[in-house]
C-alpha cells in the first residue's frame, strides 16, 4: 500500500516529534503531510537528528500564515497527497503497534485495493488509565452490533449506518485518495467539529468498507487545557454547518441510503447537541435551543418524521420535546 500520513498541528512540537520518530520506525509511509496552523514557532525538521535524512525527504511541511483551524489544516493536506491511500493523525496520538497489522490485511484481502476506507478501533488514553482498554461502552457496543472481528469484513449499508454513529474520528480510517477526491469529501472548516462532515460523507458515499477490531491507534485525551476538546466558546454552536452539509449528502444519496441514514445521523445530531449543551458557556445555550430547533424543522419533513418516529419512537420523541418545549 502506497500510504500517506496526514498530521495537522499546532503548537505541540512534542507530539509531532514523538509520532515521527514512530512513522520512521513503521516504516510504511511513503509520505508524512504536516500542516503546521501558523503554530507560534515553525518546525526545524533539519536538527531533528533521531530522523535520518532518507525519512526527512519524505515529509512535506505546509504552514499556514493565520490560523485557519484543524479542519482547514487537512484539507490542505489532502490537496497535496500523492499516495494511493491516505491517514488523518492527530499530532498528539500514537499509533499502536497492531496498526502494521491492518496495513497487511488490507494489502492481502481481496477487496483491499478497491476499498473506500477501512475503519478500526482505538485506544482511549482515559480508560487505559483505569486498566481498561477500547473506547467507551457506546462506542464498543457499536462494534459488537456489527460483529467486528479481528478479520477484515465488508460492511453491508445497514452495518455501514450502524458503525457510522461512533464519535466522528479522523484518524480510526485509512482512506483510498481517488474516493475522497471523487466525492468531494473534506473536513468542514470550522473551529470544532470539522472531522464529523468527513466521517459521515465517508459513510454514506462508500461503496466499499472493510472494518476490524484490532486496536490500531492511542487517542490522548487531556481533561483540561487548550485541546479543542475543552472548548466552551460559541464555536460550538457552528456544528449546524456540518450537520446541514451532511443532510444535502444524503438528499442526493439513493432511496437505500437515505432510508438507513437518516435515522442514525438524528441520534448522533440530537446526542452532540446534548453534549454540547453541557460543555458549553452558560451564556450561548438559549441560541444552541434555538439553532438546534431551526436544523430540526428544516431537515425533518413529514416522510423523514414519520420514519424515524416508526424506526425509534423515543428519539421522535425527544425531538419533538425540543420542538415544542425547548428541551435538549
Amino acid at each position: 500500500m502506497d500510504l500517506s500520513l496526514i498530521i495537522p498541528l499546532w503548537n505541540d512540537a512534542i507530539g509531532v516529534r514523538r509520532i515521527l520518530a514512530q512513522a520512521q520506525d513503521f516504516g510504511v509511509f511513503s509520505e508524512i503531510i504536516i500542516c503546521d496552523d501558523a503554530s507560534d514557532e515553525a518546525l526545524q525538521l533539519e536538527s531533528w537528528e533521531e530522523l535520518s535524512p532518507a525519512f526527512r525527504n519524505r515529509i512535506v511541511y505546509l504552514r499556514n500564515d493565520v490560523r485557519m483551524g484543524a479542519g482547514h489544516a487537512r484539507n490542505m493536506g489532502l490537496s497535496q497527497v500523492t499516495c494511493s491511500h491516505l491517514i488523518f493523525f492527530d499530532a498528539d496520538d500514537l499509533f499502536e503497534d497492531d496498526f502494521l497489522r491492518i496495513i497487511a490485511d488490507i494489502d492481502s484481502h481481496e477487496l483491499g485495493p478497491i476499498a473506500d476506507f477501512c475503519i478500526f478501533r482505538h485506544n482511549d488514553t482515559r480508560l487505559l488509565d483505569r486498566g481498561e482498554t477500547g473506547s467507551f461502552s457506546k462506542e464498543e457496543k457499536l462494534w459488537e452490533a456489527v460483529g467486528a472481528s479481528e478479520e477484515l469484513q465488508q460492511l453491508t449499508e445497514k452495518q455501514a449506518a450502524i458503525l457510522c454513529g461512533l464519535a466522528a474520528y479522523p484518524w480510526n480510517k485509512i482512506y483510498r485518495t481517488a474516493f475522497l477526491r471523487q466525492h468531494s469529501i473534506r473536513c468542514t472548516e470550522l473551529p470544532v467539529h470539522n472531522d464529523i462532515e468527513l466521517h459521515w460523507s465517508s459513510f454514506i458515499s462508500a461503496e466499499v468498507i472493510l472494518c476490524c477490531s484490532i486496536l490500531g491507534a492511542r487517542h490522548y485525551v487531556a481533561e483540561d487545557g487548550l485541546r479543542l476538546t475543552n472548548n466552551r466558546s460559541e464555536d460550538r454552536l457552528r456544528v449546524f454547518e456540518a450537520f446541514s452539509a451532511i443532510c444535502a449528502r444524503i438528499s442526493h444519496a439513493d432511496s437505500n441510503k437515505k432510508i438507513n441514514f437518516v435515522e442514525p445521523l438524528m441520534v448522533f445530531a440530537r446526542n452532540l447537541i446534548s453534549w454540547i449543551k453541557e460543555n458549553i458557556e452558560d451564556e450561548h445555550k438559549e441560541e444552541l435551543v434555538s439553532r438546534s430547533q431551526r436544523f430540526f424543522l428544516e431537515n425533518l419533513d413529514s416522510n423523514r418524521m414519520t420514519l424515524i418516529a416508526y424506526q425509534n419512537p423515543a428519539l421522535a420523541h425527544r425531538i419533538n420535546n425540543l420542538l415544542i418545549q425547548g428541551r435538549v
